[in-house]
């Protein structure tokens, strides 16, 4: 008799190892995402460093919606009524957590939550939503651990960031000696004596295509003041390019 209470002992034993957290989180922009763990806390701290999951650091999680002891099966269950609920897009959990999924596995999806019944995923009761379920098992105070988490996490960014500023050495140029860029993003030049420095213009560079001329686009031109001149003929010597006024042969 003792030899089958140690083997159903162990049993359960095996059952319980075999048995892992399912959980359900919703996250921002109205999405969810469906788990299972071994250790709840330290997984809850992955996702909430934006580590766990390509998807919770994508949506961040806000709270938590479900939280029981079972099986793969059943965060493979838990994830087809919650996406049956609110839709495949918005819930990622189980074997189904891509960014983007395939049309293939977008219609295994649906050919799966086809055969599932109507029982809200938390009681297994029909005839309401999870949402709406009478025994939801939002547990206030993982809630208010996340709020809290997510605080100090924010709190701990920002202290990061101020310190990265207050230690970090300040770039210095080897060609002028000025602080905040290299010298090869530096925007001055030797002269032809080499012997000092003069800014260079950005304008150096450019090439006007009306007088082939640098420095200057051809909007900018010094010579299209005198394009206007072009088309005038001079009845005194008729040539072209001035008016009788400023006719040479006057002069």
């Amino acid at each position: 008799m003792s030899g089958q209470n140690n083997v159903e002992q162990n049993n359960n034993q095996n059952d319980a190892q075999n048995e892992n957290t399912v959980y359900a989180y919703e996250c921002v922009n109205n999405t969810y995402y469906v788990g299972s763990t071994r250790n709840f806390d330290e997984r809850t701290q992955t996702h909430l460093q934006n580590k766990a999951s390509e998807w919770t650091k994508l949506n961040p999680i806000q709270r938590l919606i479900y939280k029981d002891q079972g099986t793969l099966e059943q965060e493979l269950i838990v994830t087809l009524k919650l996406m049956k609920e609110v839709g495949i897009e918005r819930v990622r959990g189980a074997n189904f957590v891509k960014l983007q999924l395939s049309e293939e596995e977008i219609q295994i999806i649906k050919n799966m939550i086809s055969h599932l019944n109507n029982e809200c995923f938390i009681c297994n009761q029909q005839g309401h939503l999870s949402k709406f379920c009478p025994k939801k098992r939002t547990i206030k105070q993982q809630n208010a651990n996340i709020k809290q988490q997510q605080q100090v996490n924010h709190q701990n960014n920002q202290q990061n960031t101020y310190q990265q500023k207050q230690t970090k050495k300040p770039i210095v140029c080897n060609k002028c000696q000025k602080i905040g860029h290299y010298a090869n993003q530096c925007f001055v030049k030797q002269n032809q004596n080499k012997d000092q420095y003069h800014y260079r213009n950005d304008n150096d560079n450019i090439e006007c295509y009306k007088c082939k001329g640098e420095g200057h686009y051809a909007d900018e031109c010094p010579t299209k003041f005198y394009d206007k001149y072009d088309k005038y003929t001079c009845y005194t010597c008729n040539g072209k390019g001035h008016c009788s006024p400023e006719c040479p042969n006057n002069w």
